[in-house]
């Protein structure tokens, strides 16, 4: 990154090198002096490791309950991906400004839980789809 991405501060903006702040311990230590912080990042762990257990087990179930092999999961997990970006590009930031974030992301979450139930009780590889 020194070699390639070179340093866009001018020398009055810079820091000095602190090995405090250039490790994630010393990192997380630090956000000790912030309050509230913390839950912030507890909030966000919890969030990621649920959010990352679906493309981590996805191919277990997708290959039991639908019999789908490698090429089957990965264009699931593609779609999958590709249709969260275009909500994200094109819906997103015409819905939060008319209806703020915290509805939108209530309706996301309703949204998030209904799909969930629909993966839970779908016994067709084609209604997952839908």
């Amino acid at each position: 990154a020194m070699v390639f991405l070179p340093e866009t501060l001018d020398e009055k903006h810079r820091r000095r090198f602190d090995w405090k702040r250039a490790n994630p311990v010393g990192t997380l230590m630090q956000m000790r002096n912030y309050p509230g912080i913390g839950w912030i990042g507890l909030v966000f762990f919890l969030m990621t490791l649920g959010h990352m257990m679906y493309p981590a087990v996805w191919s277990f179930v997708s290959n039991y309950r639908y019999g789908w092999n490698q090429q089957q999961i990965g264009f699931s997990l593609g779609v999958f991906g590709l249709c969260g970006a275009i909500v994200m590009a094109t819906v997103l930031p015409r819905v939060i400004p008319k209806l703020g974030e915290w509805k939108t992301a209530a309706i996301g979450l309703t949204f998030t839980a209904l799909s969930a139930f629909g993966y839970a009780f779908s016994t067709q590889g084609w209604m997952i789809y839908a």
